[in-house]
């Protein structure tokens, strides 16, 4: 009688748990945090017609799309690897940015452009979606290397 009884109790305690698991599936829906993500460009990638990227002592290399192809027009003609190019977008629109800080910001801080290496930047890369373009120069590592710190120009509308 005894092995009935337990037998009973735990036949008992799995159909309270799982009649809990459903009640608690039903009430707690699982919520997402909407957290707005920042982006280094303000406008679709899918809208950008031109990349213009200057690295130290090299030719600025200027890639155009025309017709929804993508082709290098300076310093030479060529075709370019279409998949490289949106890599490059992909990675420019989704990059994490950790911290913004304003030239003012860095005059309260006591700190110029040239601390993050962007006095003259190693790499800058010029955006353009229409009559909006956006310019990145690329300093220095962070101190975590982990990063690099980037100044960020806008023109146009």
């Amino acid at each position: 009688m005894s092995n009935r009884r337990h037998l009973l109790w735990l036949l008992l305690g799995i159909a309270a748990l799982a009649a809990m698991n459903v009640w608690l599936s039903r009430c707690t829906m699982p919520g997402v945090d909407a957290v707005q993500r920042q982006s280094l460009l303000d406008f679709p990638d899918d809208a950008v017609s031109m990349l213009v990227i200057r690295r130290e002592g090299d030719p600025a290399a200027t890639v155009m799309t025309r017709a929804g192809e993508w082709r290098l027009i300076e310093p030479f003609a060529a075709s370019v690897d279409e998949q490289a190019v949106l890599r490059l977008l992909d990675a420019l629109a989704y990059a994490p940015i950790v911290d913004r800080l304003s030239d003012q910001e860095l005059i309260r801080l006591g700190r110029t452009r040239a601390d993050f290496g962007l006095q003259s930047p190693r790499l800058s890369v010029r955006v353009r979606a229409g009559e909006r373009e956006v310019e990145l120069q690329f300093g220095t590592l962070t101190p975590s290397m982990s990063g690099v710190y980037v100044a960020l120009e806008k023109f146009g509308a």
